[in-house]
């Protein structure tokens, strides 16, 4: 049996979940949540304040990884081009990615939003609704959640992510 970190990173809200592969599907849930930061704007510059919130992610992020030892992570990649403060904010999360794949030594997968879409709904083009509403059928415990919308992203990178070796390599399944 083995562990993946399943995440859904945001500057504002990052969904994560932890949980068991034992090649059977559905997976189970060990532990989720979402860590959520917030601008203040007392801090100037407001280059200042965007690494107080991405140290407050990655600390968090770090200590989930110490406390339930994940053998994988499984990451929805940000993105946000439609203005300079959503690039930057994903740029943000692509930096943190990148330095707890370092950090951690882990393997992993990184998965887009369009293929989460495809993989729980059938259609990249799917809304949030309908993600959640099909991640909450094969888990409905997710829809009782706060904030359960980003975890149920962190989950649907998750179901992109089962036929990949990486997968595989952790549930243990010889392909």
């Amino acid at each position: 049996m083995g562990r993946i970190l399943a995440l859904d990173v945001s500057e504002c809200n990052t969904g994560w979940a932890v949980v068991t592969v034992l090649g059977q599907q559905p997976e189970m849930i060990l532990a989720s949540g979402t860590i959520t930061t917030a601008a203040d704007r007392k801090i100037k510059p407001k280059g200042a304040d965007d690494i107080r919130r991405v140290s407050e992610i990655a600390v968090a992020l770090r200590e989930i990884a110490k406390r339930y030892e994940p053998d994988a992570i499984v990451a929805e990649l940000p993105y946000g081009s439609q203005s300079a403060a959503a690039a930057k904010s994903a740029g943000i999360c692509l930096g943190v990615l990148g330095s707890l794949r370092v950090g951690l030594g882990l393997p992993c997968q990184w998965v887009t939003p369009q293929a989460g879409k495809g993989a729980v709904c059938g259609s990249c083009k799917a809304s949030k609704e309908a993600v959640q509403e099909a991640i909450i059928e094969v888990w409905p415990e997710v829809g009782t959640w706060k904030k359960h919308e980003h975890i149920a992203d962190a989950l649907a990178g998750l179901v992109v992510a089962r036929t990949s070796d990486l997968y595989l390599m952790v549930a243990r399944i010889r392909p």
